[in-house]
């Protein structure tokens, strides 16, 4: 399927999925449609032994939420097969999602533009990307081995039914990594430019006229920055966990014998320091939890076909920073269109 957003001319359901999408439309049709600013996804969880419908076992995906009804933060990664080819491409994904232990049903004025499809999935709409089909890429083959990937069922779990990370998924989940890697630098090329590692100028200036830096130099400065905040957190006596591909932060922190988290946000840039940009759901995050603000500003930059960064002057915000609002410069808006005008009228959408 092209679209996923509903049957339409020329792309009226997926290819594949099993028996039920040969006569019927699935659910998972309606998976990026966006209805009032947010996505409504569905995934179909392994029956159990008797066929009864299954749960989407939370405690797989984060340990935490084991007794929970819902977790959010999370990463979906949707993924189809390839009808008569041995592989199987990434759709597309959600970025912090909310995953629902059981279906969830929709108000029926909202509900009807899903054919009254139920959902177990939920983001807003600009945390959403659906890849063209000349985008979507291999996740993995599907006539090689199977141990530590997807197999036959439609939802992959990385933990165990005990919370802990499979076995031998520690040494065969390349393909995961890949694919997390893909996510951030689409991310970041193509829907949010990391304004991070702007200079001044181009900090000042928000149309951003000045040089700006390519992908490569973007990696190195921030890998840079993210390897100088874990050494310093490391010398300090903490376990330091790097959960920025799933969190709205950077690092969990953890003492060896201790349950706290420290949470940590970091930023690098090759600017004085004096600013950096940060999101909404940063902003959001640090606002209801103890995080700390880590900056490695006046990083030294070797541009070329493999950019160097290197040193760097580190600036703390710890442990308990709470961005400051009188600080905060709202660099962009979203703005909601006005409905379309009655036949005759010169304003309204065209």
């Amino acid at each position: 399927m092209k679209m996923y957003a509903g049957p339409q001319p020329g792309d009226l359901k997926p290819v594949g999925g099993g028996k039920f999408n040969e006569n019927d439309l699935g659910n998972e049709a309606f998976n990026f449609k966006s209805i009032d600013g947010w996505h409504y996804g569905y995934c179909r969880p392994p029956l159990k032994a008797n066929d009864a419908a299954s749960s989407i076992e939370l405690g797989r995906i984060d340990p935490t939420a084991a007794a929970l009804d819902q977790v959010g933060g999370v990463t979906v990664v949707f993924f189809s097969k390839m009808p008569g080819k041995p592989q199987a491409v990434v759709v597309g994904w959600y970025r912090n999602a909310t995953v629902f232990r059981e279906y969830q049903r929709l108000p029926r004025r909202v509900a009807v533009q899903r054919r009254s499809f139920p959902f177990n999935l939920r983001c807003a709409s600009k945390d959403a990307v659906l890849l063209d089909e000349d985008q979507r890429f291999i996740l993995y083959r599907t006539d090689g081995s199977k141990q530590g990937r997807p197999g036959t069922a439609n939802v992959f779990y990385t933990r165990t039914q005990d919370g802990h990370i499979k076995s031998n998924f520690r040494t065969t989940s390349t393909w995961l990594d890949r694919t997390l890697e893909q996510i951030r630098d689409h991310r970041r090329v193509y829907v949010a430019p990391d304004l991070e590692t702007a200079t001044d100028k181009e900090l000042k200036d928000g149309s951003r006229q000045g040089r700006q830096m390519d992908t490569k130099s973007r990696k190195a400065v921030e890998a840079w920055a993210m390897a100088t905040a874990q050494a310093y957190y490391e010398k300090q006596g903490y376990e330091v966990e790097d959960v920025s591909l799933t969190k709205p932060y950077d690092f969990e922190c953890r003492k060896k014998k201790g349950r706290t988290v420290l949470r940590v946000e970091v930023k690098g840039t090759t600017s004085k320091g004096e600013k950096v940009i940060l999101t909404r759901n940063e902003v959001e995050s640090a606002n209801r939890h103890a995080t700390a603000l880590f900056v490695l500003h006046s990083i030294v930059l070797k541009r070329g076909p493999e950019p160097l960064a290197s040193e760097g002057i580190p600036y703390i915000l710890s442990p308990n920073w709470k961005p400051d609002p009188k600080a905060l410069t709202p660099t962009a808006y979203e703005y909601q269109l006005p409905p379309v005008a009655k036949k005759g009228s010169q304003t309204g959408r065209t």
